[in-house]
């Protein structure tokens, strides 16, 4: 574009503002602004592709140029309110240009993201930023982003954690997991959110936390030590329970720990555990309120299935790493 052709825009835009075009100015900048809303749904997802054929749109039809490039139709275009079609065009560049700073404020927070894993049979010890201490449990996932230590302390977990959070006044700790959110403020929990399990649930051993779904449309639950919320996915239910003296969190020291585990979903984990591939023959009975509670340290894998096979009168067969399920009796 010349120079000349920059001034021609330059005046024109003025002129619109200010409400000072011609008849046929408008009605070019009306067909233009009338081609995009009509034929752009999604404005901003073209980035700057969009915004560079919308700039040549509008150039090619304004006066210098070619009068070939103006459509017939542009002529004949109902005009709109200027100061309509004005606000319009103006909030479309500010819109666009906030886009822009979003998406890239975005891609700075995404990159951002601290993630630490686990894969079987694999325990880590996690310091984070503000001094406290998170023990992952086997296939599980912590993560936490690069403004956790400001005014706020929040992680997101997948799996099982102990968490011991240091006490910092005015900034309260939150773990999102699942649809499930818990606040505390100095205190030590467990809990235990595997994606393919039905119930989360929260373990408190001691301070007190609070225990929310995400979707508030039930009421928080306030723990205090030694209780534990389960909350079912499928019903969002939340119950709570006394856990006495049971270790929780043993699985910090090495030991296998089914905490009021499903009977089908503890001999998931129990495979998992111990990379067997699990053949179902018969799918045991679900929603019978039957659960595990157990913790194992010593005893070999056969007989850590063994105990659990025999308290729900399981039968099954192990052999080469395949563990075949044929039902209750």
């Amino acid at each position: 574009m010349t120079t000349e052709q920059e001034k021609l825009v330059n005046q024109l835009l003025e002129k619109y503002l200010a409400g000072k075009c011609t008849p046929a100015e408008e009605a070019m900048v009306d067909e233009w602004y009338h081609q995009l809303t009509a034929g752009e749904e999604n404005l901003l997802e073209k980035d700057r592709a969009f915004a560079a054929q919308a700039e040549r749109q509008l150039r090619n039809q304004l006066p210098g140029l070619p009068a070939q490039v103006i459509p017939a139709a542009t002529r004949m275009q109902p005009l709109r309110r200027v100061t309509a079609i004005a606000a319009a065009i103006t909030g479309i560049l500010l819109v666009y240009s906030g886009y822009l700073v979003w998406k890239g404020s975005m891609r700075k927070q995404a990159a951002a993201i601290t993630a630490m894993n686990t894969g079987r049979r694999e325990l880590k010890k996690v310091v984070l930023p503000d001094s406290s201490v998170v023990w992952l449990n086997e296939f599980s996932s912590l993560e936490w982003d690069e403004n956790f230590n400001d005014t706020e302390r929040g992680v997101k977990l997948s799996g099982e954690a102990r968490f011991a959070v240091a006490q910092h006044a005015g900034r309260p700790f939150r773990v999102q997991a699942g649809t499930t959110t818990t606040t505390v403020l100095g205190t030590e929990f467990n809990i235990e959110a595997y994606k393919d399990e039905q119930a989360i649930k929260v373990a408190l051993l001691s301070g007190k936390v609070r225990f929310e779904e995400n979707s508030l449309q039930h009421q928080p639950v306030v723990l205090l030590p030694g209780h534990m919320v389960t909350y079912t996915k499928a019903t969002a239910h939340s119950e709570v329970n006394s856990i006495g003296n049971a270790a929780v969190d043993a699985w910090v020291e090495g030991a296998m720990v089914f905490n009021e585990v499903p009977v089908e979903e503890a001999i998931i984990r129990l495979a998992r555990h111990f990379d067997w591939t699990v053949q179902w023959k018969q799918k045991l009975a679900a929603g019978d309120g039957t659960t595990v509670t157990a913790l194992f340290r010593r005893e070999t894998p056969e007989q850590i299935l063994q105990g659990i096979a025999l308290t729900n009168q399981i039968r099954y067969r192990l052999k080469d790493k395949q563990l075949t399920i044929y039902g209750t009796d």
